[in-house]
């Protein structure tokens, strides 16, 4: 993408009668790719340099997906620090921070220069104030007042809650419809999705522009719901989001979105550059934990590794891994690195050691089952099972095999899961222990045991119609 445009030289003493330029920088679900920040901090400096008016927003996800960030105790720090150097006005939460616990959370919002605004996460006791508004204002000149308010899907994994309740996001918006009173405009700062935005517009046409996040959707020149624009970068610091609104009379008369592709992007700040290339070095992301002898085709194969990693390293009969822990397609033959496995999942959950009777074990499958299309729902080691579907999908039956024998309905078996697993598909009076291991420590053990390993043919899941 070209990035060419002429600016104005706005004086600081505003007209009510000339037209003048608010320029919108933004960013969405950078999953902690550092790299383009020091082209993102000199564009934005030469786009403040011919405007004053120029604002800085992230729509959520700013970890899980680089272990520069991920593996330090504090996990995200790195990034923040990052940030403030931009810097950034307003950013809303991702799911992915609320799977931060709740200290390093607080932690991170103080932390950063920049307002975290979020009107759909509350506190379940009480008893402590959110680190955040459920709206922000910002004021541009002739004290034109600007309504920033932020929205989190529901998709978090609830272990790591704890003190917080995300509620459903559209409701929470509709409170803040007044917004518009004593707002000349009405930004929505979204982690929910280019679907459930377009949704937002539908039933709020008072917002002007929703920046959006978390379905990971590139909108070249945005999209136009009800009058409303929607706006969304995609993913992992490839563009930056350039909204243009053109004020007269303290009115938006027309808006604009373009991508600008960091390619184009030629100047850097230096002093940032450095700051990163530091934080890069703390891990040695290619050292080489284990060889695969052929191609890891997809998630299932990668699935498979990871839940007999669970099993044999825990000593488990049976282990269990789902698809959403996972974050590569694909793993090509050859060296395995450090950083495969850190970034093959970011998330660091704990496992659960459950007891699990055969009952039980269909239970949790067809609990994951009716969580989405996913197939299979569930990786596993130890056993084997065929899932039949009905033809509404409402009874299906489950044939679980240990070799070619099928499991005893007498016996318990011991079964481990990470928390994802365990807090969305387990009911909660069934009782687990908890495991000081994450699968990523435990795929490094089996790694070390194992050196070389081949699952391209591996197959443990048969599902009928």
């Amino acid at each position: 993408m070209v990035m060419s445009m002429t600016f104005m030289l706005i004086n600081n003493a505003f007209s009510q009668a000339a037209s003048r330029k608010i320029i919108l920088i933004s960013t969405n679900d950078p999953h902690g790719r550092l790299d383009n920040f020091p082209k993102m901090a000199a564009y934005v400096q030469f786009l403040k340099r011919t405007n004053p008016e120029v604002f800085v927003l992230n729509a959520g996800d700013l970890v899980d997906g680089n272990p520069i960030i991920d593996q330090i105790k504090d996990k995200g720090a790195p990034i923040i620090d990052i940030m403030n150097s931009v810097p950034y006005d307003v950013s809303c939460l991702g799911n992915h921070e609320l799977e931060l616990n709740d200290t390093i959370l607080r932690r991170r919002v103080s932390q950063s220069t920049s307002v975290f605004v979020d009107a759909n996460i509350k506190i379940a006791n009480g008893s402590v104030a959110p680190p955040f508004k459920s709206y922000t204002t910002l004021i541009a000149g002739d004290g034109l007042k600007i309504a920033v308010f932020g929205l989190t899907a529901t998709s978090t994994n609830p272990c790591t809650l704890h003190d917080l309740v995300v509620t459903e996001p559209i409701q929470a918006a509709l409170s803040l419809d007044t917004l518009r009173h004593n707002h000349d405009i009405v930004i929505g700062l979204t982690h929910i999705g280019f679907h459930a935005d377009s949704i937002l517009a539908t039933k709020m046409p008072g917002v002007d522009i929703i920046i959006g996040g978390h379905s990971h959707t590139a909108i070249p020149h945005g999209k136009f719901v009800n009058g409303v624009l929607i706006t969304q970068t995609g993913s992992y610091m490839k563009y930056l989001g350039k909204t243009i609104l053109t004020i007269e009379n303290n009115r938006i008369v027309n808006k604009t979105f373009e991508l600008v592709d960091f390619s184009t992007i030629e100047n850097i700040d230096s002093g940032l550059d450095a700051k990163i290339k530091g934080y890069n070095e703390t891990i040695d992301l290619d050292k080489q934990v284990g060889i695969a002898n052929a191609d890891f085709p997809d998630k299932e194969s990668i699935g498979y590794l990871r839940a007999d990693a669970i099993a044999t390293e825990l000593n488990l009969q049976i282990a269990f891994d789902h698809s959403r822990n996972i974050s590569f397609t694909h793993l090509p033959a050859g060296k395995i690195t450090l950083g495969d496995v850190y970034k093959m999942d970011p998330f660091n959950y704990k496992i659960y050691r459950y007891y699990l009777t055969a009952a039980e074990i269909r239970s949790l499958i067809k609990a994951a089952s009716a969580y989405n299309a996913i197939k299979p729902p569930l990786y596993c080691s130890g056993i084997n099972y065929t899932l039949i579907r009905s033809s509404e999908g409402k009874q299906d039956s489950i044939i679980l095999k240990k070799g070619r024998r099928q499991l005893s309905e007498r016996k318990r078996y011991s079964v481990g899961i990470n928390s994802f697993v365990a807090c969305r598909f387990m009911p909660d009076n069934l009782k687990y222990d908890t495991i000081a291991y994450t699968t990523p420590e435990l795929l490094l053990k089996f790694l070390a045991d194992h050196k070389r390993v081949d699952y391209s043919k591996t197959r443990r899941v048969d599902i009928l119609k």
